[in-house]
């Protein structure tokens, strides 16, 4: 037998009868194998490398398609148990497949299906989904129903929902893509891998709010509002969307991307820069609403600390270093979009010392890798001093709860200079990144944090850092860009909403 036996799709109602199925990813494109197979009942276990899906009935995820939907989504670790491992075929829902082969194949087993590269008919599963929008286009839409798709992180969207909770007449509900530990209680959660329930929710709702994407196939209906937040706050560093070159170099993505703009009714922006990007990234001509950034209100409290000390067992009396870089990518077979994270850090202990003596105090530092790569497999860069912070939810908690920021690109670096906190630049492949992976809207050299491009170069920056410039250098920078954070954002929006949906006259400026 091959070391990687990768099975054909067109066999796989033909394998022997002894043969079961393993599914490694609880994710969309598990609906996919679930949709084709005649007997489910080949499928035996449903693993996953997230934590937070670890426990869930397979059912909470998908609904009910599966005669054994009772099977719990395990750890990859607990197929070790799985005796006659020649018999299992490892069927991969995720696009890090190269990754999953390897990890795996560890662990005995030798028989793949990818479930990726037999999902490539984007026609097919656009065409199947809109047949269930129209199944459920014809419901009625529910007055006071809210939907949030919570797609990249939706944190503008938790902030916005903590604000609308207060109003108990109205129907909240989260599309998820993995389970939340922050839903509040009285907001409905629904799996964005179960999309025929997803769909009933959407076709339904009076007003939609999503920061990434909207699902394929949705169709509009009149009555219904449709307002993006985007995934970030009120200023961006990075070109995106139909101005980013990565993305847009696979097939039809700009397509999707002009279609799914044609359907906004509004954008949440903070500032005229803002308005401006949003413009030329969506190809956007339509309402902007300037309510500020909401997820950027928590940095304006002061209870995040004591709740990531608790949350982590961590001294209140440390003091928090947060390292956040963004992700690198590439494209995959022409087709699929591939984050994954940076393979050079800095020597934590080196940066923990030198923080040590510039501001006192001890320190840990916060690690928190982007969320398009967050799930891989840890690299190993974690010691005494490191804390990997990156599957906890709400990311802008950690960046009230820290003091100094580090990262390379990403633009939770103007959240960090909302509270005029000291920002570091550690970039060790600008040139590279800058000039082959993403285009940026900011001259790089003109943001107001030092940048450095090795280990002592950074321990430099920390040494000869001085306050009072760094804050004049910072308050002129945002002044520039028009950004005037004051943490009552998510009091704006909501107020918008309930406008909407009580239909009274609405301010657009």
């Amino acid at each position: 037998m091959k070391e990687n036996n990768i099975i054909k799709w067109e066999k796989i109602e033909k394998i022997e009868e002894n043969k079961k199925i393993v599914i490694f990813g609880a994710s969309s494109h598990s609906n996919y194998l679930l949709n084709q197979i005649k007997n489910k009942k080949m499928i035996i276990a449903v693993v996953d490398n997230d934590k937070r899906k670890w426990g869930l009935k397979f059912s909470d995820i998908f609904g009910e398609l599966l005669e054994n939907s009772n099977l719990i989504i395990n750890s990859p670790e607990s197929l070790i148990n799985i005796r006659e491992k020649q018999n299992i075929i490892i069927a991969i829902a995720s696009v890090h497949e190269k990754e999953i082969v390897e990890q795996v194949r560890k662990l005995g087993f030798s028989n793949f299906l990818s479930i990726i590269s037999l999902e490539n008919d984007e026609k097919d599963k656009k065409d199947q989904r809109k047949n269930v929008a129209v199944k459920y286009k014809s419901n009625p839409i529910v007055n006071n129903k809210v939907l949030f798709i919570m797609g990249f992180d939706g944190s503008h969207e938790k902030y916005i929902t903590l604000e609308l909770e207060k109003y108990t007449q109205l129907d909240l509900v989260w599309c998820v893509r993995s389970p939340r530990e922050d839903k509040p209680k009285s907001v409905r959660m629904v799996c964005e891998s179960n999309w025929k329930q997803y769909y009933q929710e959407i076709e339904t709702a009076k007003v939609i709010i999503y920061d990434s994407r909207l699902p394929i196939g949705y169709i509009k209906k009149r009555g219904q509002y449709v307002i993006h937040t985007k995934h970030w706050s009120s200023i961006t560093l990075k070109k995106f969307y139909l101005e980013d070159k990565t993305a847009m170099s696979i097939p039809g993505l700009a397509e999707r991307q002009k279609e799914e703009t044609s359907v906004i009714d509004f954008i949440f922006t903070g500032s005229e820069f803002d308005e401006k990007t949003c413009r030329t990234g969506f190809g956007y001509d339509g309402k902007f609403i300037r309510v500020g950034s909401p997820r950027s209100d928590v940095l304006f409290k002061n209870e995040s600390k004591q709740k990531i000390c608790d949350y982590y067992g961590i001294d209140y009396k440390i003091h928090l270093l947060m390292y956040a870089p963004t992700f690198r990518s590439n494209i995959q077979n022409n087709k699929e979009y591939i984050a994954y994270n940076p393979q050079f850090y800095f020597n934590v202990d080196e940066i923990v010392n030198v923080l040590k003596k510039r501001f006192g105090g001890e320190w840990k530092c916060l690690k928190r890798l982007h969320p398009m790569a967050a799930i891989q497999a840890s690299d190993g860069n974690i010691n005494n001093n490191v804390i990997d912070v990156s599957l906890y939810q709400d990311a802008q908690e950690l960046v009230a709860a820290s003091e100094v920021m580090i990262t390379d690109y990403s633009s939770i670096m103007f959240e960090s200079a909302y509270k005029f906190n000291p920002v570091f630049l550690f970039a060790p492949d600008r040139i590279k990144y800058i000039k082959e992976e993403r285009d940026l809207l900011i001259d790089y050299e003109s943001l107001p944090f030092d940048i450095s491009e090795s280990n002592d170069e950074l321990i430099k920056c920390i040494s000869d850092f001085n306050e009072d410039l760094y804050k004049k250098k910072v308050k002129k920078f945002l002044d520039s860009y028009g950004v005037h954070e004051d943490g009552h954002a998510s009091e704006r929006a909501a107020q918008f909403i309930l406008k909407l949906i009580e239909q009274k006259e609405l301010n657009y400026e």
